[in-house]
């Protein structure tokens, strides 16, 4: 089980409740075996829904405020999507280290992401108001 620690938040309760949801997505991805199909795509399937929600409510948030740093958090949203997606094609063909990688590269992200980039908008949006 991955663990939520205070230095990931942003300070905005929406959003710490979804980065805490992602996290929660990545720690099923750890426990599932490679052999689990039908618990992997169901997984695959509310990974991809969920982030792209996230994103969305995101980035409605950063333009709504204005938030200047807005289009490289796009290019980082999108660069990730097309990433799950990728790993979602390579498990369907039946690649096996695919699990492995997909979790890998989500923890990486979350690592990047959240504690460098969504740690940059805070500031700026709890400026704004938003809490």
């Amino acid at each position: 089980m991955m663990e939520w620690y205070d230095q990931y938040s942003v300070h905005i309760r929406q959003m710490d409740r979804q980065h805490r949801q992602i996290l929660a997505i990545l720690s099923r991805i750890y426990s599932l075996r490679e052999s689990d199909r039908r618990g992997l795509e169901r997984v695959f399937s509310g990974l991809e829904n969920y982030i792209r929600r996230h994103f969305r409510d995101e980035e409605q948030l950063m333009r709504c405020h204005g938030y200047p740093g807005y289009p490289e958090q796009k290019r980082e949203h999108e660069q990730f999507i097309d990433q799950i997606c990728s790993y979602r094609k390579e498990f369907i063909k039946g690649t096996t280290p695919v699990m492995i990688n997909l979790f890998n590269n989500l923890w990486d992200w979350l690592a990047h992401h959240i504690l460098l980039l969504d740690r940059r908008y805070m500031p700026f949006l709890r400026e704004q108001g938003c809490r």
